[in-house]
């Protein structure tokens, strides 16, 4: 099973490949640069089914940019 950290690298390639123009941030950082994209996730489910354990993450994506000039 895939970490955390290894979904957010996995969203924020995927979106980089897509839009090329926007920076994707897998964590949260102090300083961005714009236009921007940070995932955050959301909610984490551990379900328990048959005796084998499923997770379901739920990610947000926050996409930033600035005024036009």
């Amino acid at each position: 099973m895939a970490t955390l950290s290894e979904i957010r690298e996995a969203i924020k390639t995927t979106l980089e490949a897509g839009i090329p123009s926007l920076t994707v941030y897998p964590t949260v950082e102090s300083v961005l640069n714009l236009p921007g994209a940070v995932v955050y996730p959301e909610d984490i489910a551990y379900l328990i089914t048959f005796k084998q354990g499923a997770v379901t993450g739920f990610f947000d994506l926050y996409v930033l940019t600035d005024e036009p000039s």
